[in-house]
């Protein structure tokens, strides 16, 4: 069997954002389930002291991890 490497035409032909190509990872309710336990945890260990974590913080501590993890494959500084 020969898998061409590279997007595939699903791929191609729906996405148009970076958001929309996380999200054939990480869907919605993927995402939610991350969010519940987070805070769950988070109250759980820091108590009143937890704010929680939304839709929006989550996205942007996912994007930092990904920057992070593509700038130390380039031998470069996260700090």
């Amino acid at each position: 069997m020969h898998i061409t490497p590279g997007p595939t035409r699903y791929a191609v032909r729906n996405v148009d954002t970076a958001e929309f190509a996380c999200q054939l990872f990480l869907t919605p309710s993927l995402l939610q389930q991350i969010i519940d336990w987070t805070n769950k945890e988070g109250r759980l260990v820091y108590g009143h002291q937890w704010a929680d974590v939304d839709n929006i913080e989550m996205h942007r501590y996912l994007g930092l991890l990904i920057l992070a993890g593509v700038m130390k494959g380039h031998n470069e500084s996260v700090m």
